[in-house]
């Protein structure tokens, strides 16, 4: 399954996407991953508001604002290759 961190902005609606296969990752951040995913109980919908950047972290169909993602230790490197190839990639769709 993919790991994606999605760059929302702007009024016209563009984003950018930065996506991993978390099968390439140690056990240690799957667990991370399911842990930040299974620790949500409320809906995270983004804010609607066109002009305003929104990042989320998405894994199985659920979104999460980046904010309120606790990051551990192990998952750091990851969370930041995923800032790293969105910061390479700057076009937005």
């Amino acid at each position: 399954m993919k790991l994606r961190l999605i760059q929302t902005a702007g009024f016209a609606g563009r984003y950018k996407i930065a996506e991993t296969e978390l099968a390439e990752h140690s056990d240690e951040v799957k667990q991370c991953v399911s842990d930040v995913f299974n620790d949500t109980t409320d809906d995270h919908a983004p804010s609607n508001a066109r002009d305003k950047e929104n990042l989320l972290l998405e894994f199985d169909g659920k979104s999460i604002p980046l904010y309120e993602v606790k990051v551990k230790p192990a998952f750091k490197p990851s969370l930041a290759s995923l800032i790293q190839q969105m910061t390479d990639d700057l076009k937005y769709r």
